[in-house]
């Protein structure tokens, strides 16, 4: 019983039937059992309450610990939702976020323009300073800008504003995508995302 958990929580999300009075005392006897669950089951549940923005810190806190002693089991696309996951729930728990980060950058291969996107999006909500990883990430995603929609093209913007990266080619870049979708100047570009 206790591994259908994440997938009952999981399918709530995706259909979009969320009943808090449901889903939160569901998220609490799921943290209960997280050490039945595998890789999949935790990156499930914090994808679930992120997606839903249930912010209850000492569940996610109990999935991250144990997707902390599971680090390397993950697929980058795992590792980028749980890092996503932990800024949006402002989950402090620097040592296994650095981690994920790490981890995720030797599987950088495998991640889409929107996962990495989440990544450092993620490191600059909660001050992560990893600078190689984190530029590693950015030219990964400066080469990816044409996969990445409105939204995200502005979070990547917002995020190397925000940590000061200094990479003028990809914030060139990264400001033109946004210039021809919006028919916004830079300055107004600049204004808006301040």
């Amino acid at each position: 019983m206790h591994r259908t958990l994440p997938t009952l929580l999981w399918a709530m999300t995706k259909t979009g039937i969320i009943l808090p009075e449901l889903f939160e005392p569901l998220c609490k006897i799921a943290a209960e059992k997280v050490q039945f669950f595998n890789v999949h089951d935790v990156a499930r549940t914090l994808w679930a309450m992120h997606e839903t923005d249930t912010h209850m810190l000492d569940v996610v806190e109990m999935f991250c610990a144990k997707a902390g002693e599971q680090v390397q089991d993950f697929s980058a696309s795992e590792k980028a939702d749980i890092l996503y996951a932990m800024a949006k729930t402002g989950t402090r728990m620097p040592a296994i976020f650095e981690m994920f980060c790490a981890t995720a950058a030797e599987k950088i291969q495998y991640l889409n323009a929107s996962e990495i996107i989440h990544i450092i999006w993620a490191m600059a909500q909660t001050g992560t300073r990893m600078p190689d990883v984190f530029e590693a990430f950015c030219e990964k995603a400066g080469g990816m800008v044409q996969d990445l929609n409105a939204r995200e093209k502005e979070r990547f913007l917002w995020t190397m504003l925000k940590t000061g990266t200094h990479m003028p080619d990809i914030l060139e870049e990264i400001t033109d995508a946004i210039s021809a979708a919006t028919g916004e100047d830079l300055s107004e570009i600049l204004k808006r995302l301040s």
